[in-house]
């Protein structure tokens, strides 16, 4: 497969992605209760407002920490298949590169030029801090803002839609250079 295929499949992957977002906003904005007691067969109604706010709070937090993981994974994905495409053999890490960002070290590896090197080192961050601290995105924006303020937005909706657009940047922008 040719790398602009690779780039258009991840491109695919990203949209189908940020669709899954919208939909998922768009549905726990204005949920009606009683289609939801019908799903999990409880009456919600035993239940205080305020117990049901942080149920529903707490599910699409970490909802939006997947979308996040997932985005990672399909610039990382990218990443291993123009690696492999470009040298004819997996990427590997050495024990010295283990807790490296992955996208980082095989831009270097390649010496791939890209536009802003920014967007990938948040989503990084944070993608670490969910993965590692507490399945959470609020959570790992608001520790993510203590060592860099630049990009975090005050939501996760906003942040996400942020990091969509960054994602979709980056993909855009990949270009190998003849040494590669």
């Amino acid at each position: 497969m040719k790398i602009s295929k690779l780039i258009k499949a991840a491109k695919a992957d990203l949209k189908l992605l940020e669709e899954e977002f919208n939909e998922l906003v768009a549905k726990t904005t204005d949920k009606k209760r009683s289609s939801i007691e019908k799903k999990i067969k409880m009456d919600l109604s035993m239940l205080e407002d305020t117990h049901l706010k942080e149920l529903y709070n707490k599910r699409k937090d970490r909802k939006y920490a997947s979308i996040v993981i997932e985005m990672y994974a399909i610039i990382e994905q990218l990443m291993l298949n123009i690696y492999e495409k470009s040298k004819g053999e997996e990427f590997g890490k050495s024990s010295n590169t283990n807790s490296q960002n992955t996208i980082k070290l095989i831009e270097e590896s390649l010496a791939i030029k890209v536009g802003d090197k920014k967007s990938t080192k948040l989503l990084a961050l944070l993608r670490n801090k969910i993965v590692h601290d507490k399945f959470s995105l609020k959570y790992a924006r608001k520790q993510v803002k203590k060592k860099i303020s630049d990009g975090i937005a005050d939501t996760n909706s906003e942040q996400i839609k942020e990091l969509f657009k960054s994602s979709r940047n980056y993909i855009k922008l990949i270009k190998l250079n003849t040494k590669a």
